[in-house]
């Protein structure tokens, strides 16, 4: 590999693109964090490319699993997106077939004479898992206008991530194809749950008309957690495509509009966005592919 090239994470897998399911095609997205122990890089990541290969080649079209790691922040930490196309499948996975399946012997094999349990390989507490759907409009009062909505086949969860926007498939950079990530979370304020969702995929459409080709955002909520959590997932070409992300912020006229300008009704006491969300809620993560 170039060493000037961003890694992927649909080169973990052998399944071609057009059968893997991203961030983009997913019914919901599991993020699961942890530590890992110092002492035990090189044989977590050995484990966790055999779970990689045996969930993306057993559970092809039902989900997906790309490994990434921490880029700025704690070294070590590691994480964890399933892409499912219903929370059964995940049940399916984590509670079935790690328990007592043939994912637990390959996992047993790949620990024996290391540690007793896989969660062994992470340092105490560190493990945690938020669940995320695609956020549509229509949800909590947010605004109905936008992109229509159109499928292909009957849904058995939320919409997924695409449906979000209006940019062919091909153009659309997501979890699979994607050189960085940024995961950013919120809390709104609970009177302010419309109009938050709505500054949410404002912001969402602001990123994918403006940076088109450098990034694509897609906006999530949290399904078990605190009520009216957000989550943005903001997937950069290049590592360097954070740059211009932040120009258009800085510079775009159209941009700064939307952080700007006032957009509460006066009934609630008027004001931006800013108070759209509980103080020091709103915090970001970056991660990028794991090379094997």
């Amino acid at each position: 590999m170039n060493m000037k090239e961003n890694y992927r994470a649909q080169q973990q897998i052998a399944l071609s693109p057009e059968d893997t399911l991203t961030t983009t095609s997913a019914g919901a997205v599991i993020k699961l964090k942890g530590l890992v122990k110092q002492s035990l890089v090189s044989e977590t990541r050995k484990v966790l490319q055999s779970i990689s290969n045996y969930i993306n080649d057993i559970y092809k079209g039902r989900a997906s699993l790309f490994v990434f790691e921490e880029l700025f922040g704690t070294k070590n930490t590691i994480y964890l997106l399933f892409q499912v196309e219903t929370l059964q499948d995940y049940y399916d996975i984590m509670q079935i077939d790690m328990n007592c399946g043939p994912l637990r012997t390959i996992i047993n094999d790949k620990i024996s004479g290391i540690v007793n349990d896989w969660s062994e390989l992470f340092e105490s507490g560190t493990l945690a898992s938020q669940t995320l759907l695609p956020q549509f409009r229509r949800m909590y009062g947010a605004n109905d206008s936008g992109t229509e909505m159109t499928f292909q086949k009957p849904l058995t969860g939320l919409p997924p991530a695409f449906h979000q926007f209006t940019l062919p498939l091909e153009n659309i950079i997501h979890s699979g194809n994607a050189g960085l990530m940024i995961h950013r979370e919120a809390q709104l304020k609970y009177e302010f749950r419309s109009e938050g969702r709505q500054f949410a995929r404002d912001v969402v459409d602001s990123i994918n008309t403006k940076a088109r080709g450098e990034a694509t955002a897609f906006l999530y909520e949290e399904a078990f957690g605190n009520a009216d959590k957000i989550h943005w997932l903001i997937h950069m070409d290049k590592i360097d495509s954070y740059y211009p992300l932040i120009q258009i912020h800085a510079a775009d006229p159209e941009v700064r509009e939307l952080y700007f300008k006032e957009t509460l009704p006066k009934e609630k006491g008027g004001g931006n966005w800013s108070k759209m969300f509980v103080e020091g809620s709103m915090k970001d993560n970056s991660f990028v592919p794991q090379i094997w």
